[in-house]
């Protein structure tokens, strides 16, 4: 290879192909269920704990929380459709935005860092429609806590 950016790319794409790649973790046996044979790729060692079969096993899972989003995108046009807002470029922590379809509104807040942050929202005649906490506290945000609320009118 005579061009140096093409041989840095291909070194790089041989090098770091792999780093994110892990056999699928179906189960806690061995292998994590993915292969009766050793893998090609180290299985992460936490697949005892994170697997398919425990998140099907536990309603509040990942795997059950996609499950309600698809639900809700299907039963709210709005969530498609809507016109998206952004509502404070300038803040680093908090990711908000609104979708609005015709009197139909999402407001969808995100703490996107490790600290509980406090953000104020008019939540007036909102109803929430999904969160990854059980409870949420109005203005206070947990670490990596996301909120969606629904509004008509």
């Amino acid at each position: 290879m005579n061009n140096p950016g093409k041989t840095m790319l291909h070194y790089i794409h041989r090098r770091s192909r792999d780093n994110a790649r892990t056999p699928m973790q179906w189960n806690q046996s061995t292998n994590a269920g993915f292969s009766n044979q050793v893998p090609w790729l180290a299985v992460n060692p936490n697949y005892r704990t994170i697997n398919a079969e425990q998140a099907l096993a536990d309603p509040d899972s990942v795997y059950y929380f996609y499950q309600r989003l698809n639900q809700l995108r299907k039963a709210y046009p709005v969530i498609v459709y809507g016109d998206y807002t952004l509502l404070d470029p300038e803040d680093a922590q908090v990711y908000a935005y609104t979708r609005q379809l015709n009197d139909e509104q999402l407001l969808v807040i995100s703490n996107f860092t490790a600290e509980t942050v406090t953000r104020h929202f008019d939540l007036t005649d909102r109803e929430l429609l999904i969160s990854n906490y059980s409870d949420a506290p109005q203005a206070q945000l947990r670490p990596y806590e996301t909120r969606t609320y629904y509004r008509r009118g």
